[in-house]
């Protein structure tokens, strides 16, 4: 079954051209998420934090197996929400200034550097959003700068995205 992202909700994205930016880059998280290549791509990633939290008051516990983080990603199940396998990410999307980071995420809610936004290409911010929306599925990482968050799940996916979008656009 296909997963369909979508964008529910622009803040301040006041400019035409940040809207359609979005937009493409929306697009072509549709078009890695739904890849066999994307597939095949987090089966062979060496994750090395698998730190997963499904509901954000519960327990952390690891993930061993790469198809099922696959499959999480897939199905759409957030921990904000009561949707379960809907197979649909909705993004809450908003742009933002001095933060000590690229993003964040507040809940459901991805904000993102203004500067970053303007400076990124469409597979950059998309790599950035999947980054951020898989905190939202409940995978973790270190906040600070350790040997291991480069390989952590969300911070994979990132990679995982811009390396299959070379793949797909040859």
């Amino acid at each position: 079954m296909e997963t369909k992202i979508v964008i529910s909700k622009l803040h301040k994205f006041n400019k035409r051209w940040k809207r359609k930016k979005a937009h493409r880059a929306v697009a072509l998280m549709n078009r890695v998420i739904n890849s066999n290549e994307f597939r095949e791509a987090v089966k062979a990633f060496d994750f090395t934090d698998r730190r997963y939290q499904k509901d954000p008051k519960g327990p952390i516990e690891e993930i061993m197996d790469n198809l099922k983080i696959y499959e999480i990603l897939k199905q759409g199940n957030e921990q904000y929400g009561n949707r379960e396998d809907d197979y649909k990410w909705t993004l809450h999307l908003k742009l933002g200034k001095f933060l000590r980071q690229v993003g964040r995420r507040e809940k459901e809610l991805i904000i993102t550097q203004n500067w970053f936004m303007r400076r990124s290409t469409d597979i950059e911010l998309a790599a950035h959003w999947f980054h951020e929306y898989s905190h939202i599925f409940g995978f973790r990482h270190d906040y600070e700068e350790t040997e291991e968050r480069p390989n952590s799940i969300p911070y994979g996916l990132g990679t995982i995205v811009k390396d299959v979008y070379k793949k797909l656009n040859g």
